[in-house]
């Protein structure tokens, strides 16, 4: 299962609330929380019962108590560009991702090929841009109510 954990720095309903820049980035592969968020992940897609395409889980570490809960999960790619940043830090674009594996009917993952529309479509499961790995990716993104926002506030 691929997975990629990443981190708001303003999280995107305190931006639709309040104004500013939402951003998010890439948690540090290997770190305690990039493995903690993937076990819990990994939990939560069987118990979802999930077994191909793409889902989007959100969870929260409490101020109170520093744990993890769980917030929210979609069978969807994440919005807010979360799409191109993975595609910036592993290579993988989630949508044609998910394309390839529903065009695949469900076929076991372990067959070389499926057969659409009369021809045999060869199956590969998709590489990374491990290259990528070593460091964070991230974006940020401003919204805006009004036609002509004041962005002297921020240097380009």
């Amino acid at each position: 299962m691929f997975a990629n954990v990443s981190k708001y720095g303003q999280p995107p309903m305190n931006v639709a609330q309040g104004g500013g820049v939402f951003t998010t980035y890439t948690v540090p592969r290997g770190s305690e929380v990039d493995s903690g968020l993937r076990e819990i992940n990994r939990d939560l897609i069987g118990a979802l019962g999930l077994v191909r395409g793409v889902a989007h889980a959100e969870f929260i570490r409490a101020h109170a108590d520093g744990h993890l809960y769980f917030l929210e999960c979609a069978a969807r790619v994440g919005g807010a560009y979360i799409n191109e940043m993975v595609e910036a830090a592993t290579g993988l674009n989630l949508w044609r991702e998910w394309a390839r594996i529903e065009i695949a009917g469900g076929h076991s993952m372990g067959e070389s090929f499926f057969r659409w529309r009369g021809r045999r479509i060869p199956i590969r499961l998709p590489t990374t841009n491990r290259k990528c790995f070593s460091g964070s990716r991230g974006i940020t993104m401003r919204a805006s109510s009004c036609d002509r926002p004041i962005r002297s506030a921020f240097s380009y």
